[in-house]
């Protein structure tokens, strides 16, 4: 699956529009994450995901269960399962030079 990414405003480690070759949007989701002093706002969550078929629709949200892990020198590691028909997730992250956090999200509108 090839996708384009569009540059926009700055983070941490970039932020991108993420966009199919297809023109669709991925699955994004509003996260926060959980340190010592309770959850705070973090970046977009990006994705769509697919083998022999859709495991992160092109469009949509992955089904209840679905459980999606990454571990990328640029990006960090983590690892986060789907709820309420993909509209939420809850899970573990660890961005490059931090610790470890609680990490969820749900479905942008």
């Amino acid at each position: 699956m090839n996708h384009h990414l569009k540059r926009s405003a700055p983070f941490r480690f970039g932020r991108f529009t993420a966009v199919t070759e297809k023109g669709r949007n991925m699955a994004t989701y509003d996260t926060e994450i959980h340190t010592g002093g309770g959850w705070q706002s973090d970046e977009p969550l990006m994705l769509s995901i697919a083998n022999r078929g859709q495991v992160v629709p092109d469009e949509g949200a992955p089904p209840t269960g679905t459980t999606v892990t990454w571990n990328s020198p640029e990006a960090g590691a983590g690892s986060v399962t789907f709820f309420d028909g993909g509209s939420r997730f809850e899970g573990t992250a660890q961005f490059p030079g931090e610790g470890p956090v609680g990490y969820r999200g749900t479905l942008s509108t």
